[in-house]
């Protein structure tokens, strides 16, 4: 499932990272034992061994933060650029800025307990301050961690891209005018939003609760600007079992990796695959495919049409494909 993440993250920028002396930041600001990040940088040197990757990364917990730094220092990294404290009251990177951020933040935490500092932070701030659009509900932090990584994009001709794993609650809670309806409003109307991947339920130990992979960016190609792409990978058309005992094997139920279905569907959206899936995936062309299903339809909204009636509250989509 990380993998499947981290290809989304890096999807279409095969020019961008091409060549030698090219330097990529990657940031994840709820790292735990850096993980993520790890798996971040593997993808990045698969795809070109001469690329530069620098990890940069806050906890909250001492230990797995502890351990993220562990594994900086045996893998050549800064462990200094790993730093412990509470990454929204206290932010270890402030002023800094990076071309990769991704990140899995605490679903449902409250942040009660600091939201001193954070209101002074929005009120004081405003625009120059991490939460410009707003406050959301003191019960769940999740769009905090959100607005926090877009303040950090590169504002070049590179820019950055984001990648955070959320529950639905940050897509449907909150009426109009609340600070979750203000934030959600707000993201369209600065064309942040890319892609929005509803992921199958029961993927994460411990909880069943579906999630949703949100991907922001400020350097969208010229064909998906003003536009929001959304995919719903919760059926089965995307998620299969990859493995079927041969006996009860059909053309239906032929064993078949859950992220290459999603990258096939995805790369007919706009996004190309430009590395393989993962490590079971036996689709030909591990580095760059370029087929297009002829009946595979993009799923697209305009952001106007988003801000106006709040889209994001029906974040389902419908699919032509051929069975």
């Amino acid at each position: 499932m990380i993998r499947l993440i981290i290809d989304l993250l890096i999807a279409n920028d095969d020019e961008k990272l091409t060549g030698s002396g090219i330097i990529r930041q990657v940031y994840d600001p709820a790292c735990g034992t850096g993980g993520m990040l790890t798996l971040a940088e593997a993808a990045l040197r698969g795809f070109n061994d001469k690329i530069h990757v620098q990890l940069f990364g806050q906890g909250s917990t001492a230990n797995p933060s502890a351990s993220a730094r562990s594994d900086m220092l045996v893998t050549g990294h800064d462990p200094e650029r790993i730093e412990f404290g509470n990454t929204l009251t206290h932010d270890a990177h402030a002023n800094k800025h990076f071309h990769y951020m991704l990140s899995n933040p605490p679903y449902g935490v409250d942040w009660k307990k600091y939201k001193e500092r954070i209101r002074s932070e929005f009120e004081n701030m405003g625009f120059d301050g991490r939460f410009e659009a707003g406050l959301p509900r003191i019960s769940d932090g999740q769009l905090l961690f959100l607005q926090h990584m877009i303040a950090k994009i590169h504002d070049d001709e590179v820019g950055s891209r984001i990648e955070v794993v959320m529950n639905g609650s940050v897509l449907f809670t909150g009426g109009m005018g609340s600070g979750e309806s203000e934030i959600r409003r707000w993201m369209p109307e600065q064309d942040w939003g890319e892609v929005i991947v509803a992921l199958p339920a029961d993927l994460f130990h411990n909880t069943g609760i579906q999630t949703y992979v949100r991907l922001p960016t400020n350097r969208k190609p010229e064909g998906r600007r003003g536009k929001m792409q959304l995919i719903d990978a919760g059926g089965e058309r995307f998620w299969r079992p990859t493995s079927v005992p041969a006996k009860t094997a059909s053309p239906k139920q032929t064993p078949t990796c859950a992220i290459t279905s999603l990258c096939r569907w995805a790369r007919t959206g706009g996004i190309t695959w430009r590395a393989k899936c993962c490590p079971s995936c036996t689709t030909p062309g591990s580095r760059r495919s370029t087929r297009t299903p002829a009946t595979a339809k993009s799923a697209m909204i305009s952001t106007s049409t988003a801000t106006s009636t709040d889209t994001c509250r029906r974040a389902r989509l419908r699919r032509s494909t051929r069975s």
